[in-house]
């Protein structure tokens, strides 16, 4: 049940951010999340990032693991430290451990709030099928604007 509570924090912030691509929407998010799960006792294991100042944290007190929790965390964190999709997915890797892992789900979040267009081109000509996965994206624009 942890993994789906964090499941479903994520698709609330994302939802948010599709209709408001702040980071007050972000913040906004975790409100209803925090309603939203209020009678669900995993809940508690995400207390920290309902909290005010959780933005503030200093770095070495995110954990970047691959505990669902910890990577919850800390792509909020990198999302909510950063201004740009390059500086939150590049803050997110120099985590370190798992970085994959919470880059993909700051990388996520970030590409919402930020746009595709504010990909580094490097980065999207290093990409494999990157034609099929751009038209896979288009495809779901299209369908969630329907």
């Amino acid at each position: 049940m942890r993994s789906k509570v964090a499941c479903g924090i994520y698709a609330i912030i994302v939802e948010m951010l599709i209709e408001d691509s702040s980071k007050q929407a972000v913040i906004k998010a975790l409100e209803v999340a925090k309603n939203e799960y209020k009678d669900e006792p995993e809940l508690r294991y995400y207390n920290r990032i309902f909290e005010e100042g959780f933005s503030a944290l200093p770095r070495d007190e995110i954990k970047s693991t691959g505990y669902v929790v910890d990577t919850l965390e800390a792509a909020v964190w990198c999302l909510l430290t950063t201004d740009s999709y390059k500086d939150c997915v590049l803050k997110a890797v120099n985590l370190g451990c798992d970085t994959d892992t919470v880059a993909a789900v700051a990388g996520g979040m970030a590409g919402i709030m930020y746009g595709y267009k504010e990909i580094p081109e490097t980065w999207l000509k290093k990409m494999k099928k990157r034609e099929y996965l751009e038209e896979m994206c288009v495809r779901a624009g299209e369908t969630w604007h329907k």
